[in-house]
């Protein structure tokens, strides 16, 4: 793929092992892609998983693409730790985000004796794993299902969905390990023995997705919602461990990407109602409805203009 030289994020992947690298320029992306390789061929790169599927696998076996052009370069960390959230296993560690910034002195190649950026925030993936659910998600999940009952958002975070529920008259439950300013905090959802609520709805840290579906499938009576990546469907383990033996009932696939959002992004990425829609992943609701039975998943897709008169 040919690449312009602007700022932004750029993603290496390695095909035989299905995982990329996510990385970030204030230069030139072109230059960066061009520099990972060079430091790669030199056996020399910082990032050592990387750099050992390289060895195993050689060049021909990588592919690079942009994944976001970045206007101001002040939100180039931000922008880069999103994506590195949409991916099910990156190279990329947390707090990696901003380090494979250059232009000023990022650092790329071990031993280098260089570091990110002062002006570069170094932040690591946000606590909690929290990425906030966009209100027209909420809002297409309660067009589609009923809950009998009250439901418990165990994930709650700052009330994403929590709060549209209770507007659409629902009673709602929500907790949190974390202390996000809203429902009750220190409650860890995955040792809980007792459902305080028939039905689950949530929007949980992605890599404890598989965890706290078969935890609410475990507590549940009525209905558990999961909003998470389409790629959560993928995968031997989760197929083996859930989606084999126990198949959601419904899944809502969205033909219009929504965007879900860092608290660390500038606030007007989650703040504006404009940004209900746009970003990188593919989310779906998994639906688990207890009251149907019966090994086949309803597809159902989300259209692109159900409710887009409120948030465009």
């Amino acid at each position: 793929m040919t690449m312009v030289q602007s700022i932004g994020i750029y993603r290496i992947l390695c095909v035989p092992e299905c995982r990329r690298y996510v990385g970030q320029s204030a230069v030139g992306i072109q230059d960066r892609v061009s520099g990972e390789f060079d430091a790669l061929a030199l056996g020399k790169h910082h990032n050592q998983e990387l750099q050992s599927d390289y060895d195993k696998h050689g060049r021909n076996a990588f592919m690079d693409d942009v994944a976001e052009e970045v206007k101001d370069v002040a939100y180039l960390s931000a922008r880069e730790q999103y994506w590195i959230s949409q991916e099910v296993n990156p190279y990329n560690h947390p707090g990696d985000a901003g380090k494979s910034q250059t232009g000023g002195g990022g650092w790329l190649v071990r031993g280098a004796g260089m570091s990110a950026p002062a002006n570069i925030a170094r932040e690591g993936r946000p606590k909690g794993d929290l990425y906030i659910t966009p209100r027209i998600a909420v809002d297409h999940i309660l067009h589609y299902e009923k809950f009998d009952g009250p439901v418990w958002e165990p994930a709650c975070g700052t009330g994403a969905i929590s709060i549209p529920m209770l507007e659409a008259g629902l009673s709602v439950v929500s907790s949190d390990l974390y202390d996000w300013g809203y429902g009750e905090v220190g409650v860890d959802f995955l040792t809980q023995t007792e459902a305080r609520a028939p039905n689950i709805a949530t929007n949980p840290p992605f890599n404890l997705a598989l965890k706290f579906t078969l935890k609410a499938l475990e507590l549940t009576t009525g209905k558990v919602a999961i909003f998470a990546r389409h790629t959560f469907a993928e995968g031997a383990k989760r197929y083996k461990e859930l989606f084999g033996p126990n198949p959601p009932t419904r899944t809502y696939v969205y033909a219009r990407r929504v965007l879900c959002t860092s608290p660390d992004h500038p606030k007007e990425f989650w703040r504006n109602p404009g940004t209900q829609y746009g970003g990188g992943a593919f989310y779906t609701w998994f639906v688990w409805d207890k009251a149907k039975t019966g090994a086949v998943t309803e597809m159902r897709w989300i259209p692109i203009d159900l409710f887009y008169d409120r948030y465009k």
